[in-house]
């Protein structure tokens, strides 16, 4: 009660989740995937491109904006970016498909070509694992390995991450809590 009411994406517009408020209240993170009837503020968002895929989005509450974190175009097409989570240090940890290290040619190939992009158990997907970026969507980097998905990033009060694993080898098949 006592709270204003933001619309952040209209039916049709696109999907979101995840949302996730800052430390002071004061902004909120949140995952979202485009639609081909979005409205400006996501289809060819500040002329960057259509982009479907998942992304994640910052709202900042008291000047009504949002902002596309990872601005670059060709950078942010580059998987499926969703379960943001603000870190201490300003820095913002997710979950991706994007798996900047595993694309990487150890050939000195074309920079950036995919090479190898793993999939789940079933070959179904891609498979999301947790990266951290700076505020400003730059510094992506990869930090869990997982032959399944890596979800639902939480900070914990020591400034570790504590986050979900769906574990899938041979006859076991559960989501573990692990942190790092």
């Amino acid at each position: 009660s006592g709270a204003d009411e933001h619309r952040i994406v209209r039916v049709g517009q696109g999907d979101a989740s995840d949302p996730e408020v800052s430390y002071d209240g004061r902004k909120i993170l949140f995952a979202m995937r485009c639609s081909a009837q979005s409205a400006p503020q996501c289809y060819n968002y500040q002329g960057l491109g259509n982009d479907f895929s998942w992304n994640i989005w910052e709202l900042d509450i008291q000047a009504r904006t949002m902002r596309k974190v990872i601005a670059d175009p060709a950078v942010a097409a580059r998987g499926d970016d969703v379960d943001p989570a603000y870190l201490p240090d300003g820095r913002i940890v997710f979950s991706s498909s994007r798996q900047s290290t595993s694309i990487q040619d150890p050939a000195g190939g074309t920079p950036g070509a995919v090479v190898y992009r793993y999939t789940d158990e079933y070959e179904r997907e891609p498979v999301t694992v947790l990266h951290v970026m700076n505020n400003d969507g730059s510094n992506i980097t990869q930090i869990s390995f997982n032959q399944s998905h890596d979800r639902n990033p939480v900070v914990l009060s020591t400034g570790e991450i504590m986050y979900s694993r769906w574990d899938h080898v041979g006859g076991r098949n559960q989501f573990s809590i692990f942190k790092i």
